[in-house]
């Protein structure tokens, strides 16, 4: 099989998340957050409709809010972003209308993880907000740091160290905050105990709805560079998968958008390198 050429098509960001036009069924201009901390493919019920899909009752499913959410599941005939064909996909059907309307996206159709795209080097330049998908190699940079990942579930994961302690974090571009510490791992290393921490606000919304946390100012060690003052949360009360994962915790665009970065499948390396002094990405909120 001959492998596809690069394609490399525009994204924008909102809310400090990527945002990326799709292509359904033929049907063109769905507006899908590009998210590697999801699973594949993910369509709203309107979604679902407009394109007169079936939707099978698929149970419920945990998010990062307190509650589960119902979800349906359906099949995609095809699936592209820009000239990209990602093929047949089967897709969970969810409500993201909580999260549109709490952040106010004109448009929020579903959700695009990262092994969907079914690509074996993946480029996000957040300076040009350019995305470029290859089958063939994307040579990094001298200057860019090298990181091994991993991919389980279909996320992927980094060591890191948050003031020193070290875990397995996930990469989160679905993630408007810099850093998320989950539960296990901050009872296990005392940062709920943060003295000047703020706590018990709302820091987002996801799928089960509202993520109540404790937020504070940490140094975070990750992808050969240290990073002061990065805004990080840890979820209190019942926080869904932030409450029950055995991850240390995700790194999210508060942080990524400071970067390009290249995930490159074939050698398991993430390749990091700083962006200009032009950027300027949303502040959280």
């Amino acid at each position: 099989m001959i492998a596809a050429a690069p394609v490399t098509v525009p994204f924008t960001v909102f809310d400090n998340r990527i945002l990326v036009q799709t292509t359904i069924d033929g049907v063109p201009g769905f507006t899908m957050i590009l998210d590697t901390g999801a699973h594949g493919v993910g369509v709203t019920p309107e979604t679902a409709r407009a394109l007169h899909v079936r939707v099978i009752a698929a149970g419920t499913i945990a998010g990062a809010g307190a509650q589960r959410a119902r979800v349906g599941q359906t099949g995609l005939t095809d699936v592209s972003i820009g000239p990209r064909d990602l093929g047949k996909q089967s897709a969970l059907v969810v409500d993201l209308s909580t999260i549109r309307r709490a952040f106010g996206f004109p448009h929020l159709d579903g959700i695009v993880g990262y092994d969907a795209l079914r690509a074996s080097y993946v480029q996000i330049d957040s300076d040009k907000r350019l995305m470029t998908v290859s089958d063939s190699a994307i040579i990094a940079p001298p200057a860019a740091h090298h990181t091994p990942f991993s991919v389980r579930d279909g996320l992927l994961h980094v060591a890191a160290s948050v003031d020193g302690f070290t875990g397995d974090f996930i990469l989160d571009t679905g993630d408007r905050s810099s850093l998320t510490l989950f539960s296990r791992f901050a009872q296990r290393n005392g940062f709920y105990n943060i003295s000047q921490a703020t706590r018990n606000i709302v820091t987002g919304y996801g799928i089960g709805g509202p993520i109540h946390s404790n937020v504070f100012a940490s140094h975070l060690s990750a992808f050969g560079y240290d990073l002061p003052n990065v805004r990080t949360r840890v979820p209190v009360g019942n926080a869904g998968v932030f409450s029950s994962s055995t991850d240390s915790g995700s790194i999210g665009n508060g942080v990524l958008l400071r970067f390009t970065t290249l995930y490159d499948r074939v050698h398991g390396d993430i390749a990091v390198w700083q962006n200009g002094p032009t950027h300027v990405f949303r502040a959280e909120r």
